[in-house]
């Protein structure tokens, strides 16, 4: 009678966040505290805060800080954190932008499954005050991205008009 080989147990897939900032003092630990509990490392490239923002984010034990410069073209600053990330999956996100926990459910759930793909949008709402209105004006884009490490680029539109 042969026994059948054992086989080894599959870990939780490990997960990055990759955030850019400049001058987000009013949202960075909002933003980190929505995700502290959950991903493994989170990497945030800022563009030289004038503000507090790198003092209040290196009061969370996972932030790894990278600071460069503001660039006129913030997404690749967005870019250097991504490249930086060392784990399976990165998660990128806005400094004002936290993830609840049925989505922090979903994702965990998702990179977890032997179907996943190598990358997702997810759906996300935007409050402005912006528009005159006596109350928030929510509006739907996508803005949050989750890739297998190395295989995301953020995208960098850049204008031919002179």
């Amino acid at each position: 009678m042969t026994s059948k080989p054992k086989s080894k147990p599959q870990s939780q897939p490990k997960l990055s966040l990759a955030i850019a900032t400049y001058n987000e003092e009013k949202n960075i630990s909002r933003c980190l505290k929505s995700v502290h509990a959950w991903v493994d490392e989170i990497i945030l490239v800022d563009g030289q805060s004038a503000d507090k923002t790198v003092n209040l984010a290196q009061k969370f034990s996972k932030v790894k800080i990278i600071s460069t410069t503001n660039k006129p073209i913030f997404h690749l600053n967005k870019q250097i954190a991504i490249d930086a990330c060392t784990k399976d999956w990165i998660l990128q996100l806005d400094a004002d932008e936290e993830i609840p926990a049925a989505l922090q459910k979903e994702i965990l759930e998702t990179i977890s499954s032997p179907q996943a793909a190598s990358g997702y949008w997810t759906p996300a709402v935007i409050f402005s005050w912006e528009l005159g209105l006596k109350s928030p004006a929510s509006i739907p884009t996508l803005l949050s991205v989750f890739s297998k490490e190395g295989r995301g680029v953020f995208p960098v539109f850049l204008s031919t008009n002179k």
